[in-house]
């Protein structure tokens, strides 16, 4: 934000709430085991060119294991959304994809709680909120390297890749999908501690209170 004495002050937007008495899948009593079984994969964000749902599609198109891709959020571009659902079409046999249309804000993260891991290859994100709410509900992610969460992979949380490498994208989900049920919970519980240590940082209200007071003065 320009506070208009020729200085530019920087925030990063609070986070949502969480709580240490929630459990590691999430804001529900749901188990901590992860049940076997191919890794079920979603993304959930506009479908524009930004999002980059057809390179998620690509990267899938190359994986040589089972696995369920779920899509979540509005067409923002249908042209676009048309291109993907022509990607879609050539999946391999063992890809199952599935499209559900846009969901109201409050079910976010009981769907994303669901799932095994969070796929966001971004274009660029400055700060990206449904990337919290997923590691928020419990279930790593693996974005591109084109957002603010670069120190994800260092936490245990999920996985941070350059665009320029699709074929690193192939071979984490490959990676991911032979992962033992303990090692996959032991990621969401990384994810969860993660955002959750992100959403406790007393810091970040500070830096906000902060830049609307530069903003007063």
């Amino acid at each position: 934000m320009h506070n208009g004495a020729g200085h530019i002050t920087i925030a990063p937007d609070l986070p949502p709430k969480l709580s240490s008495s929630l459990n590691p899948l999430g804001y529900h009593n749901k188990s901590t085991v992860v049940e076997k079984g191919p890794l079920r994969i979603v993304f959930l964000s506009r479908i524009a060119p930004m999002k980059n749902l057809d390179f998620a599609l690509r990267v899938l198109s190359f994986a040589r294991v089972p696995l369920e891709f779920h899509i979540y959020g509005p067409v923002s571009d249908s042209t676009y959304w048309q291109h993907c659902r022509e990607l879609a079409s050539r999946l391999p046999p063992y890809v199952h994809m599935t499209y559900h249309g846009a969901i109201p804000n409050e079910q976010v993260v009981e769907t994303l709680s669901n799932y095994d891991l969070f796929f966001l290859p971004t274009r660029g994100e400055n700060f990206g909120h449904v990337i919290v709410e997923a590691l928020g509900s419990g279930i790593p992610v693996l974005i591109s390297d084109r957002t603010p969460w670069q120190d994800i992979g260092a936490a245990g949380a999920g996985t941070v890749l350059p665009l320029s490498n699709e074929q690193a994208f192939v071979r984490e989900i490959e990676r991911v999908a032979a992962l033992d049920p303990e090692a996959r919970t032991r990621m969401r519980q990384a994810a969860f501690e993660y955002a959750l240590r992100f959403a406790e940082d007393d810091r970040l209200v500070d830096m906000n209170r902060n830049l609307f007071l530069s903003v007063l003065a």
